[in-house]
């Protein structure tokens, strides 16, 4: 693991003296409304009213994807849940395992790619990007902890950690490269839609890191809870005794938490600091800074909002697998 965090941090590019420094310290801002500049050269967003052509426009963009989360979540409980279920050997069930995890880190890929449309404001995307996470962590967790070999799926477990780790340096390398490309040469929109990508990444991140945790408890309650009653399509995870769950789940959280603070480690020192810190705080997108209502922000609107994406999602991945 240590050789693997040793070649990813040499993909990073070297920063110093590069100008991109300066790029990210600029406000987030949202694209929702046509920008400007300033006399000082700082971005400001111009107030437009939307004619209804363009108000359904949005409503469309905005539901894309959730329509891709819906979709991707009929793709593992009618597909690779039959294909899990198919055949009762570790070598099988590990190989479709990472099915799992292909599907999972392409489609986030897409995920990513359709928030990025014009429209989509700060606190949607990131309640999109954590309900696509939750969804496809839950079932991947699933899969994994429905290995009847212990030892294959704490490997299964080790190894969704290190892909996912990979992936996310592969993608923030590619972001840094992009932006290093420029040379300082940016256009107002390619500011902002830089910007928003960044705001993006640190999204994508602290969602994928929150998931993991929720989605393993989730997958712990499902298959001690849920199994054993019979309700579910999941016959071959009754062989999975519930030491053995515990045993598959804390040898996955160990070396999450390692890798985690890692990412985060490398993506705030690498100039992704400002994101990170916008989206931890309780005053981003509050409509005012004074008074009671500077906490009622992107963080806690999104919060509510994940508490009801968890449960409808668990609901309709329950249901899916229903006998």
């Amino acid at each position: 693991m240590c050789a693997f965090l040793g070649a990813c941090s040499s993909m990073i590019p070297d920063l110093m003296g590069k100008g991109i420094g300066d790029l990210v310290q600029l406000a987030v801002k949202s694209t929702r409304d046509k920008v400007a500049s300033d006399n000082n050269g700082e971005m400001v967003k111009v107030k437009t009213k939307k004619t209804k052509k363009q108000r359904m426009k949005t409503a469309v963009i905005t539901t894309i994807p959730m329509l891709f989360t819906f979709v991707v979540i009929v793709v593992y409980t009618s597909l690779i849940f039959p294909l899990f279920n198919a055949y009762n050997t570790d070598a099988w069930k590990a190989a479709i395992s990472v099915l799992a995890l292909l599907v999972k880190v392409t489609g986030n890929k897409g995920e990513i790619k359709l928030i990025e449309l014009e429209g989509i404001n700060v606190w949607a995307a990131d309640c999109m990007l954590f309900g696509y996470e939750f969804a496809t962590a839950l079932l991947c967790r699933v899969l994994q902890l429905s290995i009847p070999s212990q030892h294959v799926a704490q490997l299964m477990s080790l190894f969704g950690c290190i892909l996912e780790m990979g992936v996310r340096v592969f993608f923030f390398n590619n972001y840094l490269k992009d932006g290093l490309r420029k040379g300082g040469k940016w256009t107002e929109e390619e500011k902002v839609a830089y910007r928003k990508r960044g705001m993006l990444r640190a999204q994508d991140g602290n969602n994928d890191m929150v998931v993991e945790y929720l989605s393993s408890a989730a997958a712990v309650a499902i298959l001690i809870f849920a199994v054993p009653t019979g309700a579910l399509n999941l016959e071959a995870s009754q062989a999975v005794d519930r030491s053995q769950i515990y045993s598959i789940v804390l040898f996955q959280v160990g070396p999450e938490v390692i890798l985690d603070f890692y990412c985060v480690f490398m993506e705030v020192f690498g100039g992704l600091g400002v994101f990170h810190s916008k989206y931890w705080s309780l005053h981003t997108g509050a409509k005012t800074t004074e008074g009671r209502w500077r906490f009622f922000g992107n963080l806690l609107k999104s919060f509510v909002v994940k508490i009801f994406v968890t449960l409808m999602i668990s609901c309709l991945i329950l249901l899916s697998v229903a006998k």
